[in-house]
């Protein structure tokens, strides 16, 4: 294949930068290892603060055993599945 631009990683930087070059006409080649998205997106910090937000809820909450989901931007994080992306990660 035959690229302007390789990028290694697919995390945010990585991401965005395949994303300019394309709008910008450029052929590019992203070589990612594991999961696009990268650590933040996987096992730091989306999962972090979700947990951490989840954590505050309910603390707050008088139902907490009910709390199993929670809403950010738009997007509906269910905790289950948050706990059981970073077991899988370590």
């Amino acid at each position: 294949m035959d690229a302007d631009l390789i990028i290694l990683g697919g995390g945010p930087a990585g991401l965005a930068a395949a994303t300019r070059a394309r709008e910008r006409g450029a052929q590019v080649l992203l070589v990612e290892r594991e999961h696009l998205g990268g650590t933040c997106l996987h096992r730091g910090c989306v999962p972090t603060v979700a947990s951490v937000e989840m954590a505050h809820l309910r603390r707050q909450s008088r139902d907490a055993d009910r709390v199993v989901q929670m809403v950010v931007k738009g997007y509906v994080i269910l905790m289950a599945v948050v706990v059981d992306q970073m077991k899988k990660s370590r």
